[in-house]
């Protein structure tokens, strides 16, 4: 009896200890809950507050390259897209400086701030915008990563994985421009049409001009091409064979046009024909007759017949296309008395 007595009492003290202690515990459980959400909402508002830095950086990145386009556009400068990218790379590299942010999706928001303003305009304006610019749009992301990617890396005193990251983004920058933008810009497709061609004046390697009137009396085609176009120089050798495969017949002129984008200077382009061999006879274009035909992209064939009127345009490059075949039936066709 005394015992059972005995651990009524203990149990009933250790009751009444553990009551008089919860009120504290629970205020403190309470109080660190309260400290944690506190916390958590400190950190969600400096994270919003860091994604609308990330996206008003990304709008005036694009801004600053809008002017700087107007102005190569002035100065005629063909250097627009590595400005751009080097401007939103230095943009990003520069933000991540008071950033702990992921540095990929740092970049991912940065390149959001003008990706989104660019295809709003695109839609609205543009129909849609063009393969090139959001092939655009996916790059910026990976410039705008690399660039807060390096900040990261030096911030952790590793300079060679800076330098690492820099080679790497100009490296894929590089094979992006040179294989899969032309293919981007040159949307595949053939217009046939019988309408006057603009007057418009070429230049030949030696100097001489050459006038849409010199031409009349010939049927003419003019391949419109770039040094640095890829499709363009894998569409060449068609171009070439055709070429001599009209050799004797003196009414038929080819002429492959240098359009001066992107660099391609007179002294460049003659020295690209030389170390290439091309047997086509070269023209350069500076009186802009790319813009005089609307010509918007490359590579592209304007058929032209004796009477100077523009017969068949055809864009972009296909090399499962049969283009030799179509073309000497063209050709041919035109190269008939007139009924």
């Amino acid at each position: 009896m005394d015992s059972n007595q005995s651990t009524t009492t203990e149990t009933g003290t250790t009751a009444q200890t553990a009551a008089s202690i919860d009120p504290a515990a629970k205020a403190e459980a309470a109080a660190k809950a309260e400290a944690a959400a506190t916390a958590e909402a400190d950190r969600i508002v400096a994270r919003m507050i860091g994604l609308v830095f990330d996206l008003a950086v990304g709008f005036g990145a694009l801004f600053l390259a809008g002017i700087l386009a107007v102005l190569c556009l002035v100065l005629k400068l063909h250097v627009i897209p590595p400005l751009v990218a080097a401007l939103f790379f230095v943009g990003a590299l520069v933000r991540s400086i008071w950033s702990k942010t992921n540095p990929w999706m740092e970049g991912f928001a940065i390149a959001l701030g003008a990706i989104f303003p660019t295809m709003l305009i695109a839609v609205v304006a543009a129909r849609g915008g063009s393969l090139t610019l959001w092939g655009s749009a996916l790059a910026l992301p990976l410039v705008c990563g690399a660039g807060a990617q390096t900040q990261r890396f030096w911030r952790q005193k590793l300079p060679l994985a800076s330098a690492g990251t820099v080679v790497a983004l100009v490296a894929v920058l590089f094979l992006l421009g040179k294989y899969v933008a032309p293919r981007l810009a040159t949307p595949l497709g053939t217009h046939t049409m019988n309408q006057p061609a603009p007057k418009f004046t070429l230049t030949r390697l030696d100097g001489t001009p050459v006038t849409l009137d010199s031409l009349q009396g010939h049927v003419v085609l003019l391949d419109f091409w770039g040094t640095w176009c890829g499709p363009c120089l894998a569409e060449m050798p068609q171009i070439v064979s055709l070429r001599r495969q009209f050799a004797s017949n003196h009414d038929v002129i080819f002429l492959a046009v240098n359009s001066g984008w992107q660099g391609d200077t007179p002294d460049k382009v003659r020295t690209f024909v030389q170390q290439k061999h091309l047997d086509i006879p070269v023209a350069l274009d500076p009186e802009n007759a790319t813009g005089q035909l609307k010509i918007d992209a490359l590579p592209t064939l304007i058929l032209i017949d004796r009477q100077g009127h523009i017969r068949m345009e055809e864009t972009g490059y296909d090399d499962g296309e049969p283009l030799e075949t179509e073309l000497t039936t063209q050709i041919e066709a035109l190269l008939k008395p007139a009924s």
